[in-house]
């Protein structure tokens, strides 16, 4: 339910003594102008936790059905090499929020809070008279994670409860049908399903395979017991079941956005409305990385959608190849709605306030960093997938200690270095899957790379906040989902 007493302290005046005082003065005309041609946009901004790029239908997927975010696409414009910054929840949620990269805002494990000083595109609405409401899965990004600054209304679950996401969508439909004819409103939709216990409703279960394991739930204490049972090996069977049980968790996601996109159509404000569609980050099944995301920088947990509907504007049907970032998405929205986007952002629009695309370099690069822990978190950590030794014979990879690892995207050819010097190169267009490193053979794309990746951290500083003392709740809920 909401929380009145989060309301009172993100008040609006808080807001304003965040923004630069020229800036606010723009954003006040722009918003209280006169004779504007047509009222400011509805925006419904929709992240979709843990979910792959390529388990959706228009990204290729054979396996789901998801026709609400095909229709998505169909109505509005795909951007087929949209990168997460960090593979995880509250890192990404900050960078959506913020249009900066973690290493700047600061939040770069989940068991760091977004810090008040930051200005978040959610103020940027409510300063700008929009209602602000917010509706999530999880309280990995509820109030507590910093990532809900400027929202008046907020509906985060309980801990430990992870509501579905008809659920969460019925919230938010609700909320909506408060909202005056004439007060514009943005609103945030995160949907936590796909994320590990994978555990769909029954409607939308897999049937249960001849002679193989027919569990219908997922997590972490069965995978590890399976592994004990086979000496450490995860049998392949299980892999199966569990790669089925996620799918039909991305099923489930997409039926409960038709309640959302049935109401905007009922109520005539689809054409209003401007609806983008992303991930945090998605989950690996492949690569030595399995049922994992946070240490994982190979496609599986890197390649996010990106769709942007706004009928009559933002073209439909189209697709999209350059390289863009979650950086970008911030700056997108409040283009779209005709405010100007504040100097701390630091992504592009992807569009100008009339739906034209914005021409973006073809060489474009996005930078993706492996998580990097407070050194008290690193002490606490404890992997919640110990006893996986291998998953139908491939070695489970351990994630990186005591060097940073980051990747670096443009749309072809995915770069991944460490501190120690380990590299690998992939060209994505022929080897989605990431299993021939190139390193050898294509010595000028790797020069270019390890250029851009020695600038990059530099233009962009790495600021490690220390966490703030867990209760004991939180504590459990991030143990819970294998984040300590």
């Amino acid at each position: 339910m909401s929380d009145p007493s989060y309301e009172r302290r993100r008040a609006p005046g808080a807001v304003h003594r965040l923004l630069p005082g020229a800036w606010l003065a723009v954003l006040a005309v722009t918003a209280t102008a006169c004779g504007a041609p047509a009222p400011p946009p509805d925006v419904v901004l929709i992240t979709l936790d843990t979910l792959r790029a390529d388990h959706l239908e228009p990204y290729g997927s054979t396996i789901t059905k998801t026709p609400n975010v095909a229709r998505l696409a169909a109505e509005g414009t795909l951007f087929e090499n949209a990168a997460a910054p960090m593979p995880l929840t509250r890192p990404s949620h900050s960078t959506l929020f913020t249009s900066r990269n973690p290493r700047l805002h600061g939040v770069t494990d989940n068991a760091l809070s977004l810090p008040d000083s930051e200005l978040t595109v959610a103020e940027v609405f409510r300063a700008a008279g929009y209602r602000t409401g917010a509706f999530i899965g999880s309280t990995i990004v509820g109030e507590y994670s910093g990532v809900p600054q400027g929202f008046e209304h907020l509906e985060s679950p309980p801990p430990h409860t992870l509501p579905r996401a008809e659920r969460v969508v019925e919230k938010a439909v609700r909320w909506l049908r408060t909202v005056g004819p004439d007060e514009p409103a943005f609103v945030w939709i995160h949907l936590f399903d796909a994320h590990l216990p994978y555990e769909p409703p029954a409607y939308f279960a897999p049937p249960a395979p001849t002679g193989g394991p027919a569990f219908s739930t997922v997590n972490w204490r069965l995978l590890s017991n399976a592994a004990r049972r086979h000496g450490g090996d995860l049998p392949a069977a299980v892999l199966d079941r569990a790669r089925a049980l996620y799918a039909g968790e991305v099923d489930s996601v997409d039926a409960a956005l038709g309640a959302l996109l049935l109401e905007l159509d009922e109520r005539g404000l689809a054409e209003r409305t401007v609806t983008v569609l992303t991930a945090d980050h998605g989950e690996c099944f492949e690569n030595g990385f399995f049922f994992r995301h946070g240490g994982c920088l190979y496609e599986g947990a890197v390649h996010v959608p990106l769709i942007v509907r706004y009928p009559g504007h933002v073209a439909a049907g189209a697709r999209r190849e350059p390289q863009v970032r979650h950086e970008d998405v911030a700056p997108t929205l409040l283009t779209l709605a005709g405010l100007p986007v504040p100097d701390p952002f630091e992504g592009r629009p992807l569009f100008d306030h009339d739906g034209r695309p914005e021409p973006l370099p073809e060489d474009r690069v996005a930078l993706v960093q492996h998580p990097v822990s407070a050194e008290r978190t690193r002490a606490a950590r404890r992997h919640a997938w110990d006893g996986i030794e291998s998953v139908a014979g491939v070695a489970m990879r351990p994630s990186p200690r005591g060097v940073q690892q980051f990747a670096l995207r443009d749309g072809r050819w995915k770069y991944i270095a460490t501190t120690d010097g380990a590299e690998e190169l992939y060209d994505l267009t022929t080897d989605p899957a990431e299993t021939r490193n190139l390193v050898a053979g294509e010595r000028e794309v790797v020069r270019r790379f390890r250029a851009l990746l020695r600038r990059r951290p530099e233009e962009l500083p790495l600021t490690v906040l220390e966490p703030e003392a867990l209760t004991p709740e939180m504590r459990k809920e991030l143990e819970s989902l294998g984040y300590l």
